[in-house]
């Protein structure tokens, strides 16, 4: 890695139970395609990048699609998952926690 430093604050994550609510709803990120993401495969695209350390959020369009009580799950899963990755991971993952408001 040519700089061992180098850390990238603008990564985002599609967990597991995070896609499955997305395809669940037919939900994009603005009409993009909702990408697969494994922790392996950023640590490798990091890797070719010579990024040390991923802050890792979620992307658009968030975690509220309109339900209160299924946008606290969804972040609670979300965040969960995250902190998972962060705590196996520390050199390579943190995270900036989801919240289930909805965006504004």
């Amino acid at each position: 890695m040519d700089s061992p430093g180098r850390i990238d604050v603008h990564q985002h994550l599609i967990p597991p139970a995070y896609r499955e609510v997305l395809d669940r709803r037919g939900v994009t990120a603005a009409g993009w395609p909702t990408p697969a993401w494994d922790a392996e495969s950023a640590i490798t695209m990091m890797d070719r990048r010579s990024i040390a350390t991923g802050i890792l959020s979620i992307s658009s369009p968030g975690t509220h699609f309109g339900d209160d009580a299924e946008a606290r799950a969804v972040a609670r899963d979300v965040n969960e998952y995250s902190a998972e990755l962060a705590k196996d991971r520390p050199d390579r993952f943190g995270f900036f926690a989801s919240g289930p408001l909805p965006d504004v």
